[in-house]
């Protein structure tokens, strides 16, 4: 359904048919209708064009969609929620960051206390898009899924070409987050985690490769193999409908906030 991640689909063996992508490894149908109609398969990565109005039908005839859009494009999420819920598959939306291998080592020594407790995290986030919207979401999410919560109140300010935003959490953690067009160097992406008796830190090029953190896997390959477990009933990463639905109230939050320059609680 237009998604990006044809490729790697392609690559994993796992790629039944396209909508409207030219010279596709695959059939190409023009409605995701009538591959619905055509061709037999088990989920759908739908592609940043992709609406709800198309998606729906797919949760109606028991297919896991993977939504590229986060949450808050999708002004029917709850509906699909509840229609996923009420079909009994799975619902998840395009969060590469959390297969990370080296944000995922970061996030172990949080979970376990290696270095103590955390205090603040402050992530740099260089992209194309709506800085506030479409860029600063993937930290959102990142700064969620190596804490594990979200926050209660957020600041944000911002323009077309940067935005910062400001969130507190529980037990005064503090997150900072910087976007912005400009890249630096090759960096397209940075995070520094504090916690009580160290500072950890990752930074990542802009094709994904970390800098520093070990052997380098492609999160996005990570995250679609992870959907493929999720459908599969093994344990996985996968961002599901109510994490997606709190970075979203989130990232709404720091919208208002940078439009009417006020701190908004949640």
């Amino acid at each position: 359904m237009g998604s990006s991640y044809e490729k790697i689909l392609a690559e994993m063996g796992a790629l039944a048919a396209v909508c409207g992508t030219e010279n596709a490894p695959a059939p190409n149908y023009p409605t995701p209708a009538e591959a619905l109609e055509s061709e037999i398969f088990d989920g759908v990565a739908a592609g940043p064009l992709c609406t709800s109005a198309e998606i729906i039908p797919m949760l109606e005839a028991k297919k896991h969609v993977f939504a590229e859009n986060p949450a808050y494009l999708h002004a029917d999420w709850t509906d699909m929620t509840d229609t996923a819920r009420k079909n009994r598959v799975i619902l998840a939306c395009s969060y590469p960051d959390r297969f990370n291998p080296a944000l995922n080592t970061i996030r172990d020594c949080i979970k376990n206390k290696t270095y103590g407790d955390l205090v603040t995290m402050q992530f740099w986030r260089g992209g194309a898009g709506r800085m506030m919207e479409d860029v600063s979401i993937h930290c959102m999410d990142a700064a969620f899924w190596l804490s594990g919560m979200t926050p209660h109140v957020v600041f944000a300010r911002g323009t077309d070409n940067h935005a910062t935003v400001m969130a507190g959490y529980d037990n005064d953690i503090t997150t900072v987050i910087s976007c912005s067009r400009a890249a630096i160097s090759r960096v397209s992406a940075t995070l520094n985690v504090t916690v009580s008796a160290n500072l950890l830190s990752q930074e990542t090029e802009a094709d994904g490769r970390q800098i520093s953190g070990g052997k380098w896997r492609d999160p996005r390959l990570l995250e679609m193999q992870g959907f493929a477990d999720a459908i599969n009933g093994k344990k996985s990463h996968i961002a599901c409908p109510q994490e997606a639905a709190d970075t979203a109230r989130a990232a709404r939050a720091a919208l208002l906030s940078s439009q009417k320059g006020i701190p908004v609680y949640l």
